[in-house]
């Protein structure tokens, strides 16, 4: 069956869920939201980044604006296709128990994986069945793939001989009817974003803001008023249910009020009631940034947070500074909604453009640490992957 026909009603499987509402046992297809996020990707590339960013991005993929949105939207789809596999459906028993005869008997061992892990573990294979290179650190397909495990804010090291290697997916992350049944998600993704190409190169500058807008797309598709209606009065197929989402997602730009704002300059204690003074990271980025940026190259400057509390506290100064730090083309910060700052922000940190070429993401050869959020200058440590604070090898890794 072509992606054509798996776009249809009748078409690819649709039970395996990606949203769950316990009150209500709500269920939202995993596909559907897969296309949610693709979506809204694109009226983000469309409205949110500016047209430095869009060129960055274009650059660092080699291809036109056109075909890089393309890419991007389709990038941003692929994120939670690491919830295609027997450990993350089973942990809602009563909508694993919805899924098919044949992925059930095929589930085998659950071994568990957190989703955004195996997200980049299968996705580097099946990237590389659509034509991305599949080689050393840099290569398009490692840094893809670590774009669809860093959606949630941190870029993940990728083991390509190990833990992401084919027998160890096919022994961990479900039978052939769980690979068969990604492999028919991607292509239908791949046709439905209208994506045409593999890139020839993925840089770590593109791979840095495709990760920003994917993390903006997916808080914006998992709002439960973004999705619950639509599992209420699901789509009758993939194809009918991309059209819906292309429209849903212009409205809820529209409606979140995504704009770009000027921002006062106060003290630093002021902006963080209770901080005496900054921490080692935030005294770094006040005293480097300006003369950084003055240098060149591609900043990215998020505020996502796993569960949503003490983003601000990561933060450096009050903002301003930044701002004031990118006052050229395409260097204004952008936030959600009123640009009000208080705790639990819901709305994405701003992509911003321009950083040098290392990065300051702790000691050399320290442990990796989960980041403050605030400002990450993700850049290509030896070996190429974007895994900054720690030697990158392809078999290093251990899972955590």
């Amino acid at each position: 069956m072509g992606v054509v026909e798996d776009g249809r009603y009748d078409g690819v499987d649709r039970r395996p869920w990606g949203k769950f509402d316990r009150a209500t046992l709500r269920v939202y297809a995993l596909l559907f939201h897969l296309i949610d996020v693709g979506s809204v990707a694109g009226v983000l590339w469309d409205r949110f980044l500016t047209l430095s960013q869009r060129e960055v991005i274009s650059a660092g993929l080699n291809m036109s604006q056109e075909r890089a949105r393309s890419l991007v939207c389709f990038l941003a789809a692929m994120h939670d296709i690491g919830k295609l596999i027997p450990h993350f459906q089973s942990l809602e028993p009563a909508a694993y128990m919805r899924l098919g005869e044949d992925l059930l008997a095929d589930a085998g061992a659950v071994v568990q994986v957190p989703h955004a892990r195996a997200s980049m573990h299968v996705g580097l294979h099946l990237l590389g069945e659509l034509g991305f290179a599949v080689g050393g650190n840099d290569s398009p397909a490692v840094r893809a793939a670590q774009c669809l495990g860093g959606h949630h804010g941190r870029f993940l090291q990728l083991d390509v001989d190990g833990a992401a290697s084919v027998q160890r997916v096919e022994a961990t992350l479900g039978g052939p009817a769980w690979q068969d049944l990604r492999c028919r998600y991607a292509r239908l993704l791949w046709h439905l974003f209208g994506v045409d190409e593999a890139p020839g190169q993925v840089s770590v500058e593109a791979a840095v803001l495709v990760t920003g807008v994917t993390m903006v797309a997916d808080r914006v598709a998992s709002q439960r008023r973004y999705w619950v209606p639509n599992a209420d009065t699901p789509s009758f197929g993939a194809a009918e249910h991309h059209s819906r989402a292309r429209r849903q997602a212009e409205e809820e730009v529209e409606r979140l009020g995504l704009a770009r704002f000027s921002l006062d300059r106060i003290p630093f204690v002021t902006a963080h009631a209770g901080l005496k003074e900054p921490n080692a990271l935030q005294k770094t980025v006040l005293e480097e940034l300006p003369r950084l940026v003055a240098e060149g190259g591609e900043w990215y400057r998020g505020g996502h947070g796993h569960d949503g509390r003490g983003q601000e506290r990561g933060r450096f100064g009050d903002g301003a500074d930044l701002q004031r730090a990118l006052r050229h083309p395409g260097g204004d910060v952008a936030a959600a909604g009123d640009g009000r700052r208080r705790p639990g922000l819901r709305g994405p940190g701003p992509v911003c453009a321009r950083p040098p070429a290392r990065v300051r993401a702790g000691d050399a050869g320290a442990p990796p640490q989960r980041p403050q959020r605030g400002l990450h200058r993700p850049a290509p440590v030896p070996g190429g992957q974007l895994c900054p604070g720690r030697t990158a090898r392809r078999s290093v890794h251990r899972r955590r």
